[in-house]
């Protein structure tokens, strides 16, 4: 038995159709994280010190996985998706969890992870870690 279609609601009528609102709800998201890690940037014009800047770039490598993650697994959509009237659930249409959304999410957190640390480790050294890498991966390969 199906429940009837809610026709006020243009969502409810075609549930698997939400391709441009999905790409809309990214951008409204992309704009939200920007405008955070902007000012997270804009913080760390006036740091001078290795100290101060590695904490607000690993803050900034994780804004939008905490994001992400935390509005999937408290409401199921972020602020962009909620504009746009998209919401993330399990193949059974139950809310997801903050599980689901961290496995939703775990090839960016791994790749996020990577990245803050890559960033700490070139800060940390100078760049010459990356410049000694970059020497020698021409020989290996």
């Amino acid at each position: 038995m199906t429940s009837p279609v809610n026709r006020s609601d243009p969502a409810s009528d075609r549930p698997y159709r939400t391709a441009w609102r999905r790409w809309g709800a990214a951008i409204l998201d992309g704009i939200v994280i920007l405008v955070l890690a902007g000012a997270i940037v804009w913080a760390g014009l006036s740091a001078v010190s290795a100290a101060t800047l590695i904490p607000l770039y690993v803050l900034n490598c994780t804004l939008a996985l905490a994001y992400s993650i935390g509005f999937h697994g408290r409401w199921g959509q972020t602020p962009g998706k909620m504009v746009m009237r998209v919401k993330v659930v399990t193949l059974s249409h139950d809310p997801i969890d903050f599980r689901r959304a961290v496995l939703r999410d775990s090839p960016s957190v791994v790749i996020g992870t990577v990245d803050a640390v890559w960033g700490v480790a070139t800060a940390l050294a100078g760049n010459n870690l990356f410049l000694s890498l970059y020497d020698t991966l021409p020989a290996v390969l």
